[in-house]
């Protein structure tokens, strides 16, 4: 009979067993932070060991000692009764289920479930860069997007370069789709991945759209006394635009240093495929007189708008009085005109026909809205209903219209 057996029942004590203070619990964290999986263990004795295992089984520390390779790993003890698995530097592969057990008879073991969050990233394998198309293609953008958990993949077409203002477009996903692009679709978009783990992911893809060159005049015959001076002003609107001359019987124009020709050209404040090419033609004298012709081309075609120049000293009427005669100058657009221009006595007697050159080109429809070429490419109707300056400004806000109403999706 051993001591214990002779030790009368109600006088005996029995050691209580370890056990875990804690129930078993879940742990969240984001990737490249801290993670802290609690095991908090009572009444352990010296002759009992803990243990943590990791998800693929492997052990990883027993007592405060790490046995596992992974010096990201350690057992802390903030209290007597806490033996706390710390992961530094979480990474993704790290979750999973981790286990902390007592080696009791049967051995006793809580569970801890590791989460790992990861912020939404777009990868640069298999996503879209920036592009150049040609008017009637598809486009196909893509965004590969990943996260834990997976982002939502929105898409966004940045309508304001300068004040970054953007539209929401399409549906979401990883993959937009534009059919029959036109210029109006054109410019800059944006794919935004969110998960809801730190910051959001944003993809920038520009879009070039190539185009056959458009002229515009906003009068074709402009008149003028002889020995004055005036400026003959025409726009294009292409992408690429390679070639934009002012030609007279088939010979290009430029400055040059007598000061009779002075040619300069503009960019538009609203649209970055218009330029104004001005011809500033001094000293007027009877062979300066004629037709003038506005050319622009590039790789996919070339258009032209022809000018009559005018003496108009025949059909001035003179004043009756010693008061200077009124500059007679229409259409002139202020984004457009010479930054050193200046109404001078040169131009006193300038007079500009209000006959814009509205003439329908490649085949547009009629009706101003009866396509997404209707305003954009070169209806002329739609030119002779709102106006010169108010058909350049349409030209800005046609997106809305031509390229979101059911291109894209």
């Amino acid at each position: 009979m051993s001591d214990f057996d002779k030790v009368p029942k109600q006088d005996r004590v029995f050691a209580a067993e370890p056990s875990f203070r804690v129930p078993p619990t879940n742990v969240t964290v984001v990737a490249g932070g801290l993670a802290v999986l609690p095991c908090s263990i009572q009444h352990l004795t010296d002759g009992h060991m803990v243990a943590w295992t990791e998800p693929s089984g492997f052990v990883v520390s027993l007592n405060e000692k790490r046995v596992f390779e992974d010096t990201r790993m350690s057992v802390e003890r903030p209290f007597k009764r806490s033996w706390n698995l710390h992961i530094r530097e979480v990474r993704q592969s790290d979750a999973g289920m981790y286990i902390c057990q007592i080696n009791t008879e049967p051995v006793k073991k809580m569970e801890v479930m590791l989460y790992v969050q990861v912020p939404a990233i777009i990868a640069d394998q298999n996503s879209s860069s920036d592009k150049e198309v040609s008017e009637g293609e598809t486009v196909t953008l893509t965004c590969n997007a990943s996260g834990v958990p997976p982002p939502d993949v929105s898409w966004f077409r940045i309508t304001n370069p300068i004040t970054r203002v953007r539209e929401r477009i399409g549906s979401d996903g990883e993959i937009l789709r534009i059919h029959n692009m036109s210029r109006d679709c054109g410019g800059t978009y944006e794919c935004v991945a969110d998960n809801g783990v730190g910051e959001k992911a944003i993809r920038r893809i520009n879009i070039a759209v190539n185009f056959h060159p458009e002229v515009i005049m906003k009068t074709t015959r402009i008149g003028q006394v002889p020995g004055k001076e005036t400026i003959l002003e025409c726009d294009a609107i292409a992408h690429p635009l390679n070639w934009f001359v002012w030609e007279r019987d088939g010979v290009m124009l430029a400055s040059d240093s007598s000061g009779k020709y002075k040619v300069e050209m503009f960019d538009s404040d609203q649209n970055p495929d218009q330029k104004t090419l001005s011809l500033r033609i001094s000293n007027l004298q009877p062979a300066d007189y004629g037709r003038y012709t506005c050319r622009a081309s590039n790789f996919l075609g070339e258009d032209r708008e022809i000018m009559s120049l005018y003496d108009y000293s025949s059909k001035q009427i003179r004043p009756t009085t010693t008061k200077e005669p009124e500059i007679v100058v229409t259409y002139r657009n202020k984004s457009t005109t010479p930054r050193n221009w200046q109404p001078n006595q040169s131009h006193s007697n300038e007079h500009v026909d209000q006959t814009s050159s509205v003439r329908r080109k490649y085949g547009k429809p009629e009706d101003p809205f009866a396509s997404q070429g209707a305003i954009y490419g070169g209806n002329s109707q739609a030119r002779s209903l709102f106006g010169p300056d108010q058909y350049m400004a349409l030209l800005a806000v046609a997106f809305v219209t031509n390229c979101i109403g059911g291109n894209v999706l």
